[in-house]
């Protein structure tokens, strides 16, 4: 047999090296990929749906996040924590939705507003939603759409069922307490140390207008201490010099927004002046708005009423109207009912904006 030489041998070793290169090397096995689930276990109750979600919605994919916060928003909804829904609600809608699944957001938003009794804004939702709902939401949407404008016709029980729970507060029956306007407001009468109402009062009626009035007294801080001490000075005023049951107004509304219960809404009020009174809801904003200088320098310059404070009388009047079925056209300011220079150029600006909606 013939011997290599030692440049054929090289060769040869050569080409079986780049052969063994070219062989795959023998697979190793190990645990194959598996995606993140999409939906948290049937078996959580709802609040550790919640908890799944938000542990997991951040870190996922920016089109699948729109979807995830929907399904969370409608969770916090069915909790009844209507500002986390909102809150969930609005990043899904700024997100990629499907037409489908940005009608479910404005139903679940419609929902959530619907929880706070603010119905203008629940019935624009319920609009928003309506045209792409699947049927059996869309009969549940057109029944909380006749709610939402004060009308209760015969509904199929399994359908009331699924949706009695977003109807507004008592607004099958003429009841005028307060109970159902508990949550609009940030102090109730004791907070703020309100002397009892005396019986000298008219019983109210179910309420069709309101009225917005300025308190014509300098108020700009945000203290709570300095709102508590100016609604009891008001009401020693209103009791005291004018002989009223109670303070005249049956809410009132301080700088920084805070809503303070006035009278008891099964008193009419004393505000509008005489008739004027009769089915007339009282709201007063703290503050100045008027320039008054034959009072004394502390009075010569109007105030403004705040940011704080014009939310605060939206959501509360939305609430008001929601509740008693009061029209946007039922909204006044005090001067349109007698002379006087109340509530100031601001507020008749506010109110006629506001009854254009």
């Amino acid at each position: 047999m013939a011997l290599l030489s030692p440049r054929s041998a090289a060769t040869l070793v050569g080409s079986l090296l780049l052969l063994g290169c070219a062989i795959p090397a023998p697979r190793v096995a190990g645990p194959r990929f598996q995606p993140p689930p999409v939906s948290p276990p049937g078996d959580m109750d709802t609040a550790q749906k919640i908890r799944w979600w938000e542990a997991k919605v951040w870190k996922l994919e920016a089109s699948d996040r729109a979807d995830a916060l929907l399904q969370l928003g409608r969770l916090y909804v069915d909790q009844n924590e209507s500002m986390e829904a909102r809150r969930c609600l609005r990043q899904a809608l700024s997100g990629p939705l499907t037409q489908e699944a940005t009608a479910q957001a404005h139903f679940a938003m419609a929902k959530s507003y619907l929880l706070d009794e603010r119905l203008p804004r629940a019935e624009r939702e319920l609009l928003a939603a309506r045209p792409h709902l699947g049927k059996i939401q869309a009969q549940e949407c057109a029944v909380l759409l006749d709610a939402c404008r004060g009308i209760f016709g015969p509904t199929e029980v399994t359908l009331l069922n699924r949706v009695e729970r977003f109807f507004p507060q008592n607004r099958r029956n003429s009841d005028v307490g307060n109970g159902g306007l508990t949550r609009a407001m940030d102090l109730q009468r004791p907070s703020w140390g309100a002397r009892p109402a005396r019986g000298n009062f008219t019983p109210m009626k179910k309420p069709w207008r309101l009225t917005v009035h300025h308190s014509a007294e300098p108020l700009s801080g945000a203290k709570i201490s300095d709102t508590r001490r100016e609604v009891a000075r008001i009401q020693v005023t209103h009791q005291d010099e004018n002989h009223w049951a109670d303070i005249g107004y049956h809410f009132l509304v301080d700088p920084a927004g805070r809503v303070i219960e006035g009278r008891s809404m099964q008193m009419q009020g004393a505000h509008a002046g005489g008739n004027h009174n009769l089915g007339n809801v009282g709201i007063c904003l703290l503050g100045n708005f008027v320039p008054q200088p034959e009072r004394g320098p502390d009075y010569a310059r109007a105030q403004k009423p705040t940011r704080s404070q014009l939310l605060a009388l939206e959501q509360l009047v939305d609430s008001l109207r929601g509740r008693y079925a009061i029209t946007r056209s039922g909204v006044y300011w005090h001067s349109e009912f007698k002379s006087t220079a109340c509530p100031g150029p601001d507020l008749r600006s506010w109110v006629a904006s506001y009854r254009r909606g």
